[in-house]
């Protein structure tokens, strides 16, 4: 997984403080949202992504600037939109399943590449997800939850 730190800024919107990357402060159109998933119970232990999922929360709560990353987008191959929206679901043992991230396309296009760390073959990625929430897995918003917020959806 590839990172890198993007500055953010706090913007008041709807008398609420939010944290937005500053290059998506033009992107307040029409966007979609997609469900990106995650299954730490089936990584190396040695994975960068154990580490990653452990820092982005602790800096989120520090107010600190999140890493940018490359996702998997498991059988999708269609490029995305730039400003789309992105939500990471953490699934598998060990653990709440739900909603522990949110973040924004920044880079459309969907590439091919080698597989993730532990994975054989190749696999569809989104490069420079700009993040702008993320939460431990404990704090996850559960399936539950979304089954009643999104029931047409879900």
């Amino acid at each position: 997984m590839q990172h890198q730190v993007r500055s953010l800024e706090t913007r008041q919107l709807g008398g609420t403080e939010q944290r937005r990357p500053s290059a998506q402060r033009e992107m307040e159109f029409h966007m979609a949202s997609y469900l990106l998933t995650c299954n730490p119970s089936y990584w190396p232990d040695d994975a960068t992504d154990h580490r990653f999922l452990a820092e982005q929360p602790e800096r989120f709560r520090r107010g600190e600037a999140l890493e940018t990353s490359r996702w998997s987008t498991g059988a999708r191959k269609k490029d995305f939109v730039l400003g789309d929206r992105l939500y990471l679901l953490v699934q598998g043992d060990g653990g709440r399943r739900g909603i522990i991230a949110s973040g924004w396309v920044t880079d459309p296009a969907v590439v091919e590449d080698d597989a993730w760390e532990g994975a054989a073959g190749r696999k569809n990625y989104v490069d420079n997800i700009d993040w702008d929430a993320f939460v431990a897995r404990e704090e996850a918003l559960p399936l539950d939850a979304l089954k009643v917020l999104a029931p047409s959806t879900y």
